[in-house]
């Protein structure tokens, strides 16, 4: 996956497939019940890719709630995103989706979602995540957390890093005593999966939490 943006298109592709796959997106429960949740968030072409991929999964959110995930509700999806966009992107959504003369005819929520990721994340958004997601290292966090923020910055990535190549990651951010006695146990990048090493690091961290005297901010 080179070209595509991972996250986004992750999050698409999960709430289509857990979405009910009737032949008409039947009303929802809150519909039925009258119950009104507001206008959906919008989106003005900010240059933020954090604050993009939360107003993505609030829009999924949205669809969700009011059941537009069905085989059918593709122009209703369409016709919502549209209304969620506001200034540039808008603007962008009227030339490449809405306009008689685009240049692509068929779009769908997918590609409209990461038609926008793509024309308004400039490369040097992009480029500060890969950098924070090689510099990253463990500080005062514990293990999980660690492993919590990598994974996130490997998902907002164009490319999501191998397994191989986020192992490797992973046990060079670790603190260097946390990391020596992984391997000392004879769990390595090159032969384990990343959830041992994810465990035996939880375990070394915990012990050393608790040993008398231990500082939390430790350094080694």
């Amino acid at each position: 996956m080179t070209s595509e943006y991972s996250s986004i298109q992750q999050m698409v592709r999960q709430a289509l497939q857990n979405a009910s796959l009737e032949d008409e997106p039947e009303k929802s429960f809150l519909t039925k019940a009258g119950v009104k949740m507001g206008n959906p968030p919008t989106y003005g072409g900010e240059r933020n890719l954090e604050k993009f991929e939360t107003w993505v999964a609030s829009i999924l959110r949205f669809m969700s709630m009011y059941n537009l995930f069905g085989p059918r509700a593709s122009k209703i999806q369409l016709q919502l995103l549209g209304q969620c966009l506001t200034d540039e992107a808008q603007e962008w959504f009227y030339r490449q989706v809405e306009r008689f003369d685009r240049e692509v005819k068929h779009w769908d929520l997918e590609s409209v979602l990461m038609g926008l990721q793509k024309w308004f994340m400039p490369t040097l958004s992009l480029n500060k995540v890969a950098v924070g997601y090689d510099h990253l290292m463990q500080g005062s966090m514990n293990v999980q957390q660690l492993h919590q923020q990598l994974t996130k910055l490997a998902k907002q990535m164009v490319e999501l890093p191998d397994a191989y190549s986020y192992r490797r990651w992973f046990m060079n951010a670790l603190k260097p005593s946390i990391r020596e006695e992984v391997l000392g146990k004879g769990f390595t990048t090159e032969f384990s999966k990343i959830d041992e090493l994810v465990e035996q690091a939880v375990i070394v961290d915990n012990a050393k939490r608790y040993t008398s005297g231990y500082n939390i901010n430790y350094s080694q």
